[in-house]
């Protein structure tokens, strides 16, 4: 279970909003589209890495979180939200199953407040992703942390390029 928690001005700290169901959360990710906010948690273990991990809309209305979607993840650990022309990603970091940190991460598209998988990409432990922009060109960061087959950390992370997706190998140790 998560907590969320809102701003209170009147006290000027943070109190509880809400509890929030999660299975060995281990990253949110807040993101807007068309003035709506949206929450995206990253499941990580409940025994098994193959989990679901979930996308939350805040609902005006109610002023709670509305769960959207659910989205087969393994061993999800990171969420990291881009925006390419006016097009909405969201890329999960997938870190391991049960036996292999050889995962497939995968970016998705947003498209009528839902997922469409846009690009699987073969990852090491997948820790983390990061967007940035230098120059008017879009960049998409893995960092790549652990190699199980063999233990050992000295992978290499990758930084992709778009629209081209090429990627160009960096080393991290």
């Amino acid at each position: 279970e998560s907590v969320v928690y809102r701003w209170d001005d009147k006290i000027k700290n943070f109190t509880e909003h809400t509890r929030v169901n999660t299975t060995g959360a281990s990253d949110w990710e807040h993101f807007e589209i068309d003035q709506v906010h949206y929450l995206a948690v990253a499941n990580h273990f409940d025994g098994n890495h193959e989990i679901e991990s979930v996308i939350y809309r805040w609902d005006n209305t109610t002023k709670d979180l509305v769960e959207i979607e659910r989205v087969s993840t393994t061993g999800g650990i990171d969420w990291e939200h881009f925006e390419i022309d006016n097009v909405h990603y969201l890329a999960v970091a997938n870190y391991r199953n049960l036996t292999t940190s050889k995962i497939e991460s995968v970016v998705y598209r947003w498209e009528n407040e839902s997922l469409v998988e846009h690009k699987r990409i073969k990852t090491i432990g997948a820790h983390n992703w990061k967007h940035f922009e230098i120059e008017n060109v879009h960049y998409l960061a893995v960092a790549n942390l652990i190699n199980l087959e063999n233990y050992t950390f000295n992978i290499k992370s990758v930084i992709y390029r778009s629209p081209q997706l090429c990627n160009q190998l960096i080393p991290t140790y």
